[in-house]
Order: C-alpha cells, then sequence, then structure tokens
C-alpha cells in the first residue's frame, strides 16, 4: 500500500505540470513553504505510526482482526470519514479551531497537490491523535488496517487536491478538485467537508461543480503570514462561512 501511495503521488505531481486544468498565482517562496510543510506532515506520521499507534494497538478492548483485511479496512475506512467529516467541519465553525488549527491550509491561492500537505503542524498532531485513537480504540483495528487507512485518506486528500481536470460523475463519489474549488474559494471557504460525499450529501453541504475558475486563499499574500497564523491571528478576517 505505501508503494501504491508514493507511486500515485510522483505520478499526480508530474501529471500537474503536464496535464495542469489550470494556471495559479505563485507566491513567494511557495515551493519553499509547501515542500516544508509536506516533509514535516510525513515526519509527523511517521512519529506516530511507529509510537501511538504500536501503544494503542496493545491497549485495544477489541479488534476486527478475525475479519479479512479488505473487510476491516472497510469499516474502518468508512467510520473515519464521519469522524473526518464533522471534524473538518467543527474546524471552520468553531473560531479558536479554525485560527489555531485549520487557517494556515486555506490561506494559500494555488489548488494542487501539495496543498493538501499545506497544514498547521499542530493540526496534523491533533488529526493523528484522533485518528489513531478512533481506529485503533474505537474501531478495533491493527495497525497494518489503522496504516492502510491512512494511506487512502491521504491519497483522497491528493485527489481533491489535484490540479487536472476530472469526470463530473465522480463528483458524486469522492470529491473532485472542481469541488473542492469552492471549499477553499475566496471569501466562502466551505462546503464539501468529506473524503466521500455521502456525509456532504446526508447533512447539506455536498456541491458538485462541473469546472472551477474562481479564486483560492485569503488573497493579498496573506499566506505568506505563517507564524501569525500559527499564533492565532485570523488572517482571513472572517472571510469564510461557518456551517
Amino acid at each position: 500500500m505505501k508503494i501504491i501511495f508514493f507511486s500515485l503521488l510522483f505520478i499526480m505531481l508530474i501529471s500537474e505540470i503536464l496535464f495542469k486544468r489550470r494556471e495559479y498565482p505563485i507566491k513567494n517562496n511557495w515551493i519553499l513553504r509547501s515542500v516544508g510543510f509536506t516533509t514535516i506532515q510525513f515526519l509527523i506520521v511517521i512519529l506516530f505510526h511507529n509510537s501511538l499507534d504500536r501503544f494503542l494497538e496493545k491497549n485495544r478492548l477489541y479488534n476486527l482482526d478475525s475479519y479479512p483485511e479488505f473487510i476491516s479496512t472497510s469499516i474502518a475506512f468508512l467510520v473515519m470519514t464521519f469522524v473526518s467529516y464533522w471534524q473538518h467541519r467543527l474546524k471552520h465553525k468553531i473560531p479558536f479551531l479554525w485560527r489555531y488549527l485549520h487557517q494556515i491550509h486555506h490561506s494559500p491561492e494555488r489548488l494542487e497537490v501539495l496543498t493538501s500537505f499545506y497544514r498547521n503542524p499542530l493540526e496534523i498532531i491533533i488529526n493523528m491523535v484522533i485518528m489513531s485513537s478512533v481506529l485503533l480504540l474505537g474501531v478495533g483495528a491493527n495497525v497494518e488496517v489503522a496504516t492502510n487507512v491512512v494511506l487512502l485518506l491521504g491519497l483522497a486528500d491528493m485527489f481533491y487536491h489535484w490540479n487536472v481536470k476530472t469526470p463530473y460523475w465522480i463528483g458524486f463519489i469522492i470529491q473532485r478538485p472542481e469541488s473542492h474549488g469552492i471549499h477553499h474559494l475566496y471569501k466562502v471557504h466551505s462546503y464539501n467537508f468529506g473524503d466521500i460525499v455521502i456525509w456532504d450529501m446526508l447533512f447539506g453541504t455536498f456541491k458538485n461543480l462541473k469546472t472551477f475558475n474562481g479564486k483560492c486563499g485569503f488573497g493579498e499574500n496573506r499566506e505568506e503570514h505563517i507564524l501569525a497564523m500559527m499564533m492565532g491571528k485570523d488572517m482571513s478576517e472572517g472571510r469564510y462561512k461557518k456551517m
């Protein structure tokens, strides 16, 4: 699964160069910032996989080990996408969570694969604690199944930030880049919170755009104020819809 993940990551990065859907503005030090955040995220995920996940696996009250790996992975993935939907939605609804955790991810004016990893390290740590707790203690998954789910969620995240054109019908199964565009749209930053669209459909936040040519981010080079955002200053100045 890990080989598949990194192979697809490489293919997606190359395809954005060869078949990019649209041009986005390039801000100061974008490559340095995005690669830096990507590296930090991978290091945090590896750390949690080798420490917290192993610890929690030994302290499960029950487990899914008797099920085939495909079945247990499917169950764990569905549960985790539900939790992630509400976790994500709360980060938009509660100003404190928006300012201190999530706004960094929404600040760039570019929507591409690297944007999926462009996150506050504190948000990543909290995400991993919640994810590990839900998957291993709540669902009873083992480390291998939990790893499968993390990689599947990572692939989904990369897919709907991918700067290539995708078929409209896919948007009724999983988020696609054109649909996720409204989630990053300037002065909107809402709708389409889920990795799979069933949760957005059920809870009234689903929008499947045929195309997206809007402006992303906060504008006015606000994305460059990383330290200010990490300290809780709302660089979006409330320019997002709370749902």
